[in-house]
């Protein structure tokens, strides 16, 4: 898991930084403070990677000081920041679908968007409207039905069905340790929604929380560093670029390579024995 902050407590009170987030030994690292271009610090609403390419988006608030309601790509290792384009939108969450299709929570509106990928601009979802939102989280399941959290922690978790247009309102949430906003939504690999928890304090004293999709009982996970306010899974990226999962195929095919190597030396090995062994019989 990897979370980033709207301003660096770290570094300087204007940018934001990257963290990843080792939920099984409740550990959190810093991995680098977010900067456009590697100079100009900027903080993230929002944050997801990519299902297929792998890489990381991120958008700025809408009262970011610099480069505000934007649409950002992120190095992982190095926390540098590429423009992609203005959303032209305040959003306060994004989230992939399986297909790759980015979802955008829109603060001015009140509503569900997309955004394209090569423009950064944000469109509004028909159908997807509240009257009145505060913070406003989303997550994708894997059938692509969007789960919206836009009316406080005391409020409901509601889902959205793109292809029908239909919004349904879900369970009352319950639990949470702050009232104030649930910031940002995802699903981890285990199918169990993970939600950033703040209490909108300046400094933001944020924990990550768990959703029960049935009841909307809320639960605290670990406390995450404060200004937190986006969250996303993503693999593991060494300094090298590599993710572990490569270099865990490296190993086995490297492993594999050995183990051929070793059974194609033993076979030469024994056959040369056998080309030998007639000539000792005759010396005999």
């Amino acid at each position: 898991m990897y979370v980033a902050t709207l301003r660096d407590n770290v570094a300087d009170e204007i940018g934001g930084a990257l963290y990843s987030v080792d939920l099984k030994e409740r550990h959190v690292s810093l991995v680098a403070p977010i900067r456009l271009g590697g100079a100009l610090p900027i903080g993230l609403t929002g944050l997801a990677v990519h299902p297929k390419t792998g890489v990381f988006y991120g958008i700025t608030g809408g009262v970011s000081p610099n480069l505000p309601k934007s649409l950002v790509t992120i190095d992982p290792r190095t926390g540098n920041a590429t423009l992609v384009g203005k959303l032209g939108l305040a959003g306060a969450d994004i989230r992939f679908d399986e297909k790759g299709t980015l979802y955008v929570w829109l603060l001015d509106r009140n509503c569900l968007g997309v955004v394209d990928l090569g423009t950064g601009s944000a469109k509004p979802l028909p159908g997807s409207t509240y009257e009145q939102t505060l913070g406003g989280g989303i997550a994708v399941n894997r059938d692509g039905l969007v789960y919206i959290s836009a009316n406080s922690p005391g409020g409901t978790l509601d889902t959205f069905d793109p292809h029908a247009a239909k919004l349904a309102a879900g369970p009352q949430l319950k639990g949470a340790p702050y009232v104030s906003s649930i910031n940002s939504m995802a699903f981890g690999d285990d199918g169990v929604l993970y939600a950033v928890n703040s209490n909108l304090g300046t400094p933001a004293k944020t924990h990550l929380v768990s959703i029960d999709l049935k009841t909307g009982d809320v639960k605290d996970v670990m406390a995450l560093p404060e200004d937190v306010d986006s969250l996303t899974f993503g693999p593991a990226v060494g300094r090298d670029g590599g993710t572990d999962a490569a270099r865990n195929r490296h190993l086995a095919i490297g492993g594999i390579g050995a183990g051929i190597g070793f059974l194609l030396g033993l076979g030469t090995g024994l056959a040369w024995r056998r080309r030998r062994r007639p000539v000792s019989e005759k010396i005999r």
